[in-house]
């Protein structure tokens, strides 16, 4: 009997590449070292026209903000002219990809 593999996603938000690097590879930081070592490690960029806080509700549920809605974190209130600070989980009910 065979099983489904176990995947582990690590995302890094706001992290250098170049220091996670340099302390991977001297092994200041020996975790991320067994990680560029032992796992399969790629490199990102977010999307032209991705504004904050919206390239991760895109990632996890595979929509673009066009479809789940959270394009930045302050936008228009829907069907006003008013402005609100708006939270990702509570703005949207697209699935995610755990769903």
């Amino acid at each position: 009997m065979s099983f489904p593999s176990k995947i582990l996603f690590l995302g890094m938000d706001a992290a250098d590449k170049f220091l996670l690097q340099k302390w991977a590879s001297d092994e200041t930081l020996p975790t991320i070292h067994s990680i560029f070592e032992k796992g399969l490690v790629g490199d990102t960029i977010s999307p032209v026209g991705f504004f904050i806080g919206s390239v991760w509700p895109s990632f996890y549920t595979g929509n673009s903000p066009a479809n789940h809605g959270f394009h930045y974190l302050v936008q228009i209130k829907p069907g006003t002219y008013d402005f609100f600070r708006c939270n990702p989980d509570e703005f949207f009910e697209t699935p995610t990809i755990l769903e």
